[in-house]
């Protein structure tokens, strides 16, 4: 399973566009677990597998949700395929 972490800032009121990120993750793929949480101010941060793929506090930029969307679902089909590819045995 994929885990994917949102922070989110409250005071931007970022919370409906993490909820539609999360809803949409697990309509493509119902093996992704996504945490939403309130954080830091300014925040729009998004892991998968505590590594970062997206910092607003980092880039300075307004989130792309979409961009932000497709990152997501590219990296954990990138998982998945390793994770599957990576067991091959043949025998002779």
């Amino acid at each position: 399973m994929v885990k994917v972490d949102i922070e989110y800032c409250g005071f931007c009121d970022f919370q409906s566009e993490c909820e539609d990120i999360a809803k949409t993750l697990k309509m493509l793929n119902p093996n992704v677990e996504v945490k939403c949480h309130r954080g830091r101010k300014g925040a729009f941060e998004v892991k998968i597998d505590e590594k970062v793929i997206y910092s607003k506090l980092d880039s300075e930029n307004l989130p792309n949700f979409q961009k932000i969307t497709n990152t997501v679902v590219n990296a954990f089909n990138e998982v998945e395929t390793r994770s599957t590819s990576s067991g091959f045995c043949a025998l002779m």
